[in-house]
């Protein structure tokens, strides 16, 4: 009897071991997970923000064409295409992380 319990007590170490293990394991994955969920919701205020930087330029841009003259001087050209440009940069920053959020989620 005594050597039958001393195997069930070596098996329940050995499953204590185990779980131990599985346990530091879990640890680690969430540990990751949440990093990784950290990162996703930086990039998606990221997004946000240039949004709304987005629209801000998108709004001043229809102004300055509504306000300006039929025929604009060379300076209002450069900054049409200037403005035309920066919309062109935001725009593919925000495509960018919004790619990037939604990879970072899949993954999850």
């Amino acid at each position: 009897l005594a050597e039958s319990d001393h195997e069930k007590m070596s098996n329940l170490q050995a499953e204590l071991d185990e779980l131990r293990d599985a346990s530091e394991d879990n640890r680690i994955e969430l540990r990751d997970l949440r990093k990784q969920l950290w990162e996703a919701k930086q990039a998606a205020g990221e997004a946000n923000d240039l949004k709304v930087e987005l629209a801000q330029a998108k709004y001043a841009f229809d102004e300055y064409k509504r306000t300006q003259t039929a025929t604009a001087s060379e300076e209002d050209q450069k900054t049409i295409e200037k403005l035309r440009s920066d919309l062109r940069a935001r725009d593919a920053a925000i495509n960018d992380l919004e790619t990037s959020t939604k990879t970072a989620n899949q993954e999850q």
